[in-house]
């Protein structure tokens, strides 16, 4: 019989491994932006766009936080993600508004517009905006909730911020590390997609609005366009 006997990672640290192997162990994909608890027991790992991929629960977290407290540190890592994906996307309007105003590479339409025209296109831009405030509100007014497809995690948000996470601390304090990072998972997908929407985060997006900007990047255009100007 061989004396030759293997050890896994696991069994290298009969407490806690180093926080360096937690923090590689904690990322799943690189290039994600993360969120943390105060405790740096559990981590969030979100897009740019403010997508959740991945949550990582520390291997030793139970030696750091009562179980009954998790729920709380995972609203403080959730939060912390989505304040980096809005600071992500701050950062990339801003860059992205820079390149477009020096890339202008669009013939200019000088064909003459009536007034009637113009009147139409600013009523039907108006619309167009009115209809887009009202999808934002109806996003940010509601109070939204997710359920875990196992059941033992429930969590509610609005405006893209989680407000409370509930979780089964009898089948927390048992389960394995995957499972509950499986069920959090669940929820906080869950919850952003409801609570915040892609399509609204750029902005009312229409033809009538789209043209009535370009109108009034060249206001003197404009004047000779509708006949006021020389």
């Amino acid at each position: 019989m061989s004396d030759r006997w293997d050890l896994n990672e696991e069994d290298l640290w009969e407490e806690e491994p180093p926080e360096d192997v937690v923090a590689s162990q904690a990322d799943p994909s690189g290039g994600l932006l993360v969120g943390q608890d105060p405790e740096k027991v559990l981590a969030v790992y979100m897009t740019e766009e403010g997508e959740v991929r991945s949550v990582k629960l520390a291997d030793a977290w139970k030696s750091r936080v009562d179980p009954r407290n998790l729920a709380s540190q995972v609203v403080s890592a959730a939060n912390a993600a989505t304040i980096e994906a809005a600071a992500a996307q701050a950062e990339l309007a801003q860059s992205s508004g820079g390149q477009a105003s020096g890339n202008g590479t669009r013939v200019p339409d000088d064909s003459p517009i009536t007034s009637a025209e113009a009147l139409q296109l600013v009523e039907r831009a108006t619309a167009d905006l009115e209809a887009f405030q009202r999808q934002v509100l109806a996003v940010a007014e509601t109070v939204v909730s997710a359920q875990s497809g196992g059941g033992h995690v429930q969590g509610t948000a609005k405006r893209g911020q989680v407000l409370g996470i509930e979780i089964d601390v009898r089948w927390c304090s048992a389960a394995r590390n995957s499972e509950v990072e499986g069920e959090l998972l669940d929820v906080l997908k869950d919850l952003r997609c409801k609570s915040s929407s892609t399509e609204l985060a750029s902005g009312p997006q229409s033809q009538a609005i789209a043209q009535l900007y370009s109108w009034a990047s060249d206001p003197q255009r404009l004047l000779r366009r509708l006949g006021l100007s020389a």
